[in-house]
């Protein structure tokens, strides 16, 4: 798979952003700096550096929140914060969403 599509699949911005992203030396496999984006790459078993965060690649995503107090289970909040603000911006932007839905006040397990 290209480099640049990689990122893309992982939310990390356009594909245009995330050329830009591996042509300024942002992202590490193993020690070495990776800089084409056309490069391809194996996805196999793949943990790539970007933002100086490791990030493990994964074609799907699913994730077990523990939901605080004081967060709403909604994509449009009305008047609290979204649980989506709990999450790293790459998987906010990958379509994640809350499987069904917990009150504001409720703290526990939320799918996503």
């Amino acid at each position: 798979m290209l480099l640049q599509d990689i990122l893309f699949s992982q939310g990390f911005g356009t594909r245009y952003d995330c050329a830009e992203i591996i042509s300024k030396g942002g992202v590490t496999i193993g020690d070495a700096v990776h800089d084409d984006p056309r490069e391809e790459i194996d996805v196999e078993n793949l943990e790539f550096t970007c933002f100086g965060r490791v990030w493990p690649y994964c074609e799907k995503a699913v994730i077990a929140l523990h939901k605080p107090a004081g967060y709403e289970c909604s994509m449009k909040p009305s008047s609290h914060p979204s649980v989506m603000t709990l999450l790293p911006s790459p998987l906010r932007r990958r379509n994640v969403q809350p499987v069904g839905r917990l009150d504001v006040d409720t703290t526990g397990l939320l799918i996503m």
